[in-house]
């Protein structure tokens, strides 16, 4: 399985792993979550080699183009872990 953060697979982990997602609105404001496993001797890390490939570029891109400024993509990598975060406008639909 891929998870995010390109290469990283949690298939690849000896001990597997969890893909995490999560999703909460906060009044106006829609924050997601996408976390997994990643190898702790080989931490992705923020470059197209380590971590943010063309699928995270990806929608780095569109979120610009559909929000501007009111959407945000964050990685973080707590300890042998990957994670993105998404917070943009809630919209009525």
């Amino acid at each position: 399985m891929r998870g995010v953060g390109g290469h990283e697979r949690i298939a690849q982990l000896l001990e597997g792993g969890t893909l995490r997602i999560e999703g909460r609105r906060d009044g106006d404001r829609l924050s997601l979550a996408v976390e997994n496993p990643c190898d702790p001797d080989h931490p992705p890390g923020l470059g197209s080699e380590n971590g943010e490939g063309v699928g995270l570029a990806n929608v780095a891109a569109r979120l610009e183009l559909r929000y501007r400024r009111s959407a945000r993509l964050e990685v973080k990598n707590p300890p042998g872990r990957f994670r993105v975060e998404i917070t943009l406008p809630a919209e009525n639909s």
